[in-house]
């Protein structure tokens, strides 16, 4: 499975070298085709490395420059949608792949969803609004939602083993979702509304405000600002501990389980159905088409001999 070997390349680079791609999505998933052996063998490419970071550039204390253009808008995490200004953790990462086959999912196989496939992408995938206070994009609740509950969000037709996949990958997200405090998460992250201007307060009597008060040397003097009130949240990387996207294992060795024909620790085999249920693109023709000029696009697929899963 291709998305498995992009997995891999994630992990390894993340281990061996310390280095997050940040912008996990079907277009940056490359498919190369090999000949081995008479056969033609297709390996998947993790490409567009552009937004990587270093681990040291991540310091659990930093949040981003640009809080709201980090990775590719329909794959970014639920949390990271919601909460631009939180630093941007692997578990961001690793859940951006779990949505890349969501996606793929939802494309290319007949689900509950697809009577209202075009609505459900919308809402879950596309929704942007702008928050008032800073003027940063978030994303929709329903990403949330839909994460925190172990329970797949589309039931596929005629391919149960493809659903016990996917529910096996709820059980998942839905474990890293109950160790966050988004609670926590809203107060810190969130900026304060913007407050209501009163029409009526004339600019007559906003300076007889000002005529009214005393004035003392100090007024005019340079004044540290008071600091900020602490929020007692616990650091994602500390409730984390217990997460199942804390690191690639998890999700990495699920993948494995489902397409290596390997017995696993019960001695039992993962058997997909003999013909494929994989149908033509139902993205087609919809406003949900993916198209070159999208504006929540980090970058362009890369075209250099291989081709991408959204090709």
């Amino acid at each position: 499975m291709l998305i498995c070997d992009a997995i891999y390349a994630h992990r390894y680079a993340w281990e061996k070298a310390g280095i997050l791609h940040r912008d996990i999505s079907v277009s940056n998933i490359m498919i190369f085709e090999v000949v081995c052996n008479g056969k033609v063998e297709r390996i998947g490419v993790l490409c567009d490395w552009d937004l990587c970071k270093y681990i040291e550039q991540m310091l659990p204390n930093q949040r981003p420059r640009t809080i709201d253009r980090t990775g590719t808008w329909y794959f970014r995490s639920a949390l990271s949608l919601l909460f631009p200004g939180k630093p941007y953790y692997l578990s961001d990462d690793i859940e951006s792949f779990i949505h890349v086959y969501h996606y793929c999912v939802l494309r290319f196989h007949l689900t509950s969803r697809t009577q209202n496939l075009e609505k459900h992408v919308q809402t879950v995938y596309a929704s942007s609004f702008v928050r008032q206070s800073d003027g940063a994009y978030t994303g929709s609740e329903e990403k949330l939602e839909q994460m925190e509950r172990s329970t797949p969000p589309m039931k596929v037709y005629g391919n149960p083993t493809l659903d016990a996949f996917l529910t096996d990958i709820a059980r998942l997200y839905s474990r890293h979702y109950s160790t966050i405090d988004i609670r926590g998460y809203r107060e810190r992250y969130n900026p304060p509304p913007v407050q209501p201007v009163r029409l009526e307060d004339t600019a007559a009597t906003r300076f007889s405000k000002f005529a009214k008060r005393r004035r003392s040397d100090e007024s005019l003097q340079l004044a540290e600002p008071e600091k900020p009130k602490v929020v007692q949240v616990a650091r994602e990387g500390d409730r984390a501990t217990r997460s199942p996207l804390r690191d690639h294992e998890a999700l990495f060795n699920l993948f494995v389980r489902y397409i290596s024909g390997i017995a696993d620790e019960k001695g039992e085999v993962v058997r997909w159905p003999t013909t494929t249920t994989k149908c033509e693109d139902l993205f087609k023709g919809t406003s949900v088409a993916p198209h070159k000029a999208n504006n929540f696009a980090s970058s362009n697929p890369s075209h250099d001999g291989g081709y991408s899963l959204d090709e």
